[in-house]
């Protein structure tokens, strides 16, 4: 025991005799380091979950309506059924299907290059009817349109996708895949080469924000499987090769269709490599409401990044109609924004209706495509590299304003670092081991001045 304090007094006095300058560069170093790797183990909790969530959640807000990295990116134009629409419809059950597939003739004709129908078609408007039936006239002239797409359409053809929705089992136990809810336009949707069914599933986290896609989803309809593809991903395929980038894609997605009559049943949505929770992320840039004086950019078409239009607008009464060139080559979503859809989520850009966070899945999956990380020791490097400017940069500035300001220049730099390096798939995870070095430097500082005044 002796020993071991003769140890100690000769290591403190060797410490303290140490210059002040690597003695404080040591001390952040160390610290930095050491906080890094006591949070390894819970990288992986909820809470820490949680909290990258958040940050990832802030930089979106910093980042919000900003240009397109790529500048061959197709904007978009969301043709809305707003309040004052469905209002003026008398808020009918059923959006009236005379009146879609009007925008949907429209959209088409002026060639958008994609329309996304963001509505439910499962049923005929009268469902205790024939489709022959005068009260479902509207859907037989949907059906009738559908049917002669491929033949009357003009070349290049848009694509149109068609909202499938899914439920779970009713024995779940046996079968922990959702079903296909059929529809009355089956039929003539699966001779078509150019109108296809698509899932707009997304998942809300514990906090009920909606962050993350689901790419596809595996179903099984009588014990037998499909995949059916989403919405992005169909229109990523349609932007990047045309129809034989649909026609790949879904042959590469026959590869994960699910075995229903197995026993033991996993994986039941996507693949594996789909499972990481990063993968999966929207990053959200465009918002539902525009905050003061905030503007989206203009991409290289020469329009907004995104248009809205009021459906009762182009629709109702004294119709104003659209001009050719306003929809040409862009990507058209059809959908309701009025409070009776029920289809109003929080999003990282505040609140905003499924059509709006369509349109973002489907922006960021063209930008970005599926975030994947960097190597591991890629990450780890950066972040020692950010402790070390950081520790560095404490203990050159010594004063209180001077570590104030280093610390913030060095913060705010790293914000578009780290936005650059998440559309890659790395999220630094420096705000902890940073403020870690902070408050030693500020302690050992404090230490120091007492030291002195004891002196």
């Amino acid at each position: 025991m002796k020993k071991f304090r003769q140890l100690y007094h000769h290591t403190k006095e060797h410490w303290y005799n140490t210059p002040l300058f690597y003695r404080h560069l040591l001390g952040n170093l160390v610290v930095g380091f050491l906080i890094t790797i006591l949070l390894l183990p819970f990288h992986h909790t909820d809470t820490f979950r949680w909290l990258e969530d958040v940050g990832i959640d802030w930089v979106m807000q910093i980042l919000r309506a900003t240009p397109p990295a790529k500048e061959n990116t197709p904007s978009f134009v969301v043709l809305d059924i707003d309040e004052e629409t469905y209002r003026h419809w008398k808020e009918p059950l059923i959006t009236p299907r005379d009146k879609l597939l009007r925008l949907i003739q429209m959209a088409t004709q002026h060639q958008a290059k994609v329309v996304m129908v963001d509505i439910e078609l499962n049923y005929l408007t009268d469902r205790s009817q024939s489709l022959d039936h005068p009260n479902n006239q509207a859907d037989k002239a949907l059906l009738d349109f559908i049917a002669d797409y491929d033949a009357t359409c003009h070349q290049p053809c848009p694509y149109i996708f068609l909202t499938r929705a899914t439920r779970s089992s009713l024995t779940p136990a046996e079968s922990p895949y959702r079903e296909q809810v059929q529809s009355f336009l089956d039929p003539v949707v699966a001779k078509s080469r150019y109108i296809y069914w698509a899932a707009t599933l997304f998942d809300l986290e514990s906090d009920q924000v909606l962050r993350r896609w689901h790419l596809w989803q595996a179903t099984c309809n009588d014990q037998v499987g499909s995949v059916l593809p989403s919405m992005q991903l169909l229109a990523n395929a349609v932007n990047n090769e045309a129809i034989q980038g649909v026609k790949q894609l879904l042959e590469q997605l026959k590869s994960n269709q699910p075995n229903c009559t197995a026993e033991v049943q996993s994986n039941t949505s996507e693949n594996p490599a789909e499972e990481a929770r990063f993968k999966r992320r929207i990053l959200y840039q465009i918002p539902w409401h525009s905050q003061d004086r905030e503007k989206l950019p203009n991409v290289a078409d020469g329009h907004l990044l995104l248009d809205k239009v009021s459906v009762q607008t182009v629709t109702e009464g004294e119709a104003k109609p659209i001009a050719e060139s306003f929809l040409t080559g862009r990507i058209v979503v059809i959908g309701g924004s009025y409070e009776n859809s029920r289809d109003i989520y929080a999003t990282p850009l505040g609140k905003m209706p499924g059509t709006w966070v369509l349109v973002n899945a489907t922006h960021s999956l063209l930008q970005h495509g599926e975030l994947t990380p960097l190597l591991e020791w890629m990450k780890w490097g950066t972040e020692v590299i950010l402790i070390v400017i950081m520790s560095l940069a404490f203990v050159y500035f010594k004063s209180f304003y001077g570590m104030l300001v280093s610390g913030m220049v060095i913060i705010v730099g790293m914000i578009p670092i780290t936005f650059g390096l998440f559309k890659y798939g790395v999220w630094l995870d420096f705000a902890i081991p940073l403020m870690a070095v902070q408050i030693h430097y500020m302690h050992a500082r404090y230490e120091e001045l007492q030291r002195h005044q004891v002196q």
